[in-house]
């Protein structure tokens, strides 16, 4: 425990020293703030602040000493973003210091119309770090609270660690505060990483879907494989698949994404070509189905209609039931033919644009798996 708490407050003094301001105040003088949840409820916007306490547990081992939680919350309420931070500010014994907040949480009825007004005032607001985790929720923020933490970390630690994590494994896709600023701006479509608690621990389980800057819809984590290999950077997916009599395992990589745009008399075309590489690691039970050429080849072909209908069916999804373009199509379109874009109405043409999709499959047998002659 003590050295968690030790690596909680290195962790916070390095942040707090990046922000440049160590010479301007004390440590011990400024609350230190790690999460921020914005809540609205009946017309009334609520400011949540976690704030972690790091002051040296008191004794050695067994001595009793520094018990309770680590982190403490304040929530100030009002009828605009000015009157709850006035009311936030007003119970504070100390100043609130935002530099080391790591993730800012938004309940969907707070995001449902005022988002954008929020982003605007987060961009403006120099105090944060330029990198921050934003997330929605749907619970009641209250929940976060519960989550299983054996080390008692920080929540906002936690939710940033966890879509961290998500994006090195290919498991989702990061975007920033001025992307999101830039779409709004451009009425462009997007989408918002969403959590969620399953077994008192916080996951990532979705995608809150915005039109212009409205929220319209959730896509969840298990139906956003194909929006992944059309936005994230090193998309990785796991499939099991039948074969003869059993199943086998294959961990999917996205090798190569190409999107080419044509426009002609009128028609907006897209040809999305995307290049996979497949390793099988896994089958269910070695008797039932030698892999042999044969069953390999018939295995990647079986993938490869799989993963094609995936994408498929995002793009489907994107332009009749959203009828948002939070795919970036409308980008890669207005780099090809920017005087044509910025004569159209994007949003009006996107649900009717031709999409195209190609999709190829490298696939190959993990060493632990004996390959049988053809």
């Amino acid at each position: 425990m003590f050295r968690s708490r030790c690596k909680l407050i290195v962790l916070l003094l390095v942040g707090f020293m990046l922000t440049g301001c160590w010479d301007a105040a004390n440590i011990s003088s400024l609350d230190l703030a790690t999460m921020v949840i914005l809540e609205k409820q009946e017309n009334k916007f609520s400011f949540t602040v976690e704030i972690v306490k790091i002051s040296p547990q008191s004794g050695g081992e067994g001595s009793g000493g520094g018990g309770g939680k680590k982190q403490t919350y304040l929530t100030g309420t009002g009828e605009d973003f000015a009157k709850a931070r006035r009311a936030l500010d007003i119970q504070q014994d100390k100043p609130l210091f935002l530099g080391t907040v790591r993730t800012l949480v938004i309940t969907g009825e707070a995001a449902a119309n005022d988002l954008a007004e929020y982003l605007f005032r987060l961009r403006e607001n120099q105090e944060y770090r330029q990198k921050v985790s934003i997330v929605i929720l749907h619970d009641d923020p209250k929940v976060l609270m519960k989550a299983e933490n054996e080390a008692d970390q920080p929540i906002g630690f936690i939710i940033d660690d966890t879509i961290r994590t998500g994006q090195e494994k290919g498991l989702t896709c990061a975007v920033t505060v001025e992307k999101y600023i830039n779409d709004i701006l451009a009425k462009r479509g997007f989408i918002v990483q969403h959590i969620g608690l399953v077994d008192q621990e916080i996951r990532l389980d979705g995608y809150s879907v915005f039109r212009d800057a409205k929220l319209v819809g959730l896509i969840r984590v298990e139906e956003a494989s194909g929006l992944l290999y059309l936005l994230a950077e090193r998309p990785v997916w796991v499939y099991r698949l039948p074969g003869d009599g059993g199943f086998i395992t294959a961990e999917v990589k996205l090798n190569k994404r190409k999107i080419k745009s044509t426009y002609q008399d009128g028609r907006i075309r897209f040809q999305v070509q995307l290049a996979f590489g497949a390793t099988i690691q896994y089958k269910s039970d070695v008797k039932l189905f030698p892999l042999n050429g044969q069953n390999i080849q018939r295995y990647s072909d079986e993938l490869n209609q799989v993963l094609s209908q995936e994408v498929r069916t995002a793009i489907e999804q994107s332009q009749n039931t959203f009828q948002c373009d939070y795919l970036d199509f409308g980008e890669a379109f207005r780099l090809a033919y920017p005087d044509e874009f910025e004569r159209m109405d994007w949003i009006a043409e996107y649900p009717k644009t031709e999409i195209d999709i190609s999709t190829t499959v490298d696939i190959s047998v993990s060493d632990k798996l004996d390959i049988e002659a053809s």
